[in-house]
Formats: structure tokens, C-alpha cells, sequence
């Protein structure tokens, strides 16, 4: 790596790993603006990095676009670069998914390894051991959902653990908790030390935030979110100057 670095023949880019989400043995990082995305196209050559990881990536300048194109560099922005990924600096992505068994005629529980289909796209199937994380009272089918937990590689293929049963898929509680999950949002409650930091009922506003805010209660002041908005941060006002001119307020929270 550093006899290709030295004669110019490579170089380093840092970047965000994306996925493509049609073919995940494919992944690009971005180079510089108006350049072509890297293209690093094997899980091998990736170092089994998943989407949204921070990477090194080395990329190997190709021989021809070195010779005829040294002094072209509107030339060299225009071809594909190829890379590997040497080293994986930040791991964004949890290594924990979602899925169902692959469809068999009997998925039994004396069978050593059976293949979770994952939902996520971005990530291959994952052949898990059937020997943990599975009660002995339940029935195995294609209709559970899986938390899974990715924990090794062999050749291409993942292997995994299952960590949690949530639930039959298709059922709104069991469905909630995979979304939470697979976005890794944190299911459980608020801590207590957060709740004490809320205003307390009723709540009334401080005297010393008029001091530094202006009080436009008693204008006429409408949201213009939906009904079905949460969060009623836009709204409009207008107002009748002693001139006949319309003063027209917009308020953005």
C-alpha cells in the first residue's frame, strides 16, 4: 500500500459507505465534488462494512489514466474509480436486524442452522444457529419476526444470533418495534433524570422571558400545519396598520 501511495499510484479517500439497496455486494463512497463515486463492488473487499459506516478507502489510480491523462484532470474526474475498503473507522450501522426464516416445508428446531431472510435490503440473509436464543415452547415459522444479531463472517455469508422474537409479523405492536429497531431508536422509556427537566403543570410562563421576547399573544396568529401535524411550528399573521397597509407576520418556530 505504501510503495502504490509513494508512486502515486493510489490513493486514500475517507468517506460514508453507501449500500446499493438493488445489490448489496455493491457500495460507493464519494470522492470530491464533480468526481465519480468510488465503487468498491465485494463484501470481501469492503471489510463486510454495512451502510452509513465511515471507511478509509484505497483507491489504485488506473495505468492508462496516469500515462494519457496526467495532465488532464477533467479527464481523470470522468472515470469510474474501483477501491477496497482498509479499514472500517467508524461503525454507524448497530450490526442488528430484522427478519423472518426463509420459507421451508418444516423448519424444525433439530435442524443446527436455518437462513433468516432480512428486511433491510442493504444487508444479505444471515444463517443463524438454531441452537440459541430460541424458547423451547415455540413454534418455528415463517410468520415470526426476528431481532438479529450479526456476529461473524464466512466467505459472503453472515452469521448470526437471534437476540429477540418480537412478535408474528403484520401485527401493529410487533411491526412498531421493528420500525424501532431497525432504525435503532431506543424502545424504552424516558430515563427519570430527562422527566425533572419538564416545565411543571400548570405552566405558566416566567416573568424573565418577557425581557428578552417579544408578547404577540393577543395578535391574531393562525397555524397553517394540518390537522394532522404534531408539531404546529408554522403559522401566519396579518394586521390592519394605521396607514391602511397590511402587515403580513410570518412565525416560524
Amino acid at each position: 500500500v505504501q510503495q502504490l501511495l509513494e508512486t502515486n499510484k493510489a490513493f486514500f479517500v475517507d468517506g460514508e459507505i453507501r449500500v446499493n439497496q438493488k445489490n448489496n455486494n455493491e457500495a460507493y463512497v464519494s470522492q470530491l465534488k464533480g468526481m465519480k463515486d468510488i465503487c468498491i463492488n465485494r463484501l470481501i473487499l469492503r471489510k463486510f462494512a454495512f451502510h452509513g459506516d465511515w471507511v478509509r478507502v484505497l483507491v489504485k489510480r488506473d495505468e492508462e489514466e496516469i500515462v494519457d491523462n496526467a495532465d488532464d484532470e477533467n479527464a481523470q474526474n470522468l472515470c469510474r474509480s474501483y477501491g477496497c475498503v482498509l479499514e472500517i473507522l467508524q461503525k454507524k450501522h448497530s450490526r442488528r436486524v430484522i427478519g423472518t426464516f426463509a420459507p421451508f416445508l418444516n423448519i424444525k428446531k433439530n435442524r443446527k442452522h436455518l437462513m433468516v431472510v432480512v428486511r433491510d435490503p442493504k444487508v444479505p440473509n444471515i444463517r443463524v444457529c438454531t441452537r440459541t436464543g430460541l424458547p423451547t415452547d415455540i413454534e418455528l415459522n415463517e410468520n415470526l419476526l426476528l431481532s438479529v444479531e450479526i456476529i461473524d463472517w464466512i466467505h459472503d455469508q453472515p452469521q448470526g444470533k437471534i437476540v429477540g422474537i418480537l412478535g408474528k409479523k403484520g401485527q401493529l405492536k410487533t411491526e412498531n418495534a421493528a420500525i424501532l429497531q431497525q432504525n435503532n431508536l431506543d424502545p424504552l422509556p424516558f430515563d427519570k433524570s430527562i422527566l425533572e427537566q419538564l416545565p411543571t403543570e400548570p405552566y405558566t410562563i416566567p416573568a424573565s422571558e418577557f425581557n428578552y421576547r417579544l408578547d404577540l399573544r393577543k395578535k391574531c396568529i393562525f397555524s397553517i400545519d394540518p390537522e394532522s401535524a404534531r408539531d404546529l411550528d408554522d403559522a401566519l399573521s396579518c394586521e390592519v396598520l394605521p396607514n391602511g397597509n397590511l402587515e403580513i407576520g410570518v412565525h416560524i418556530s
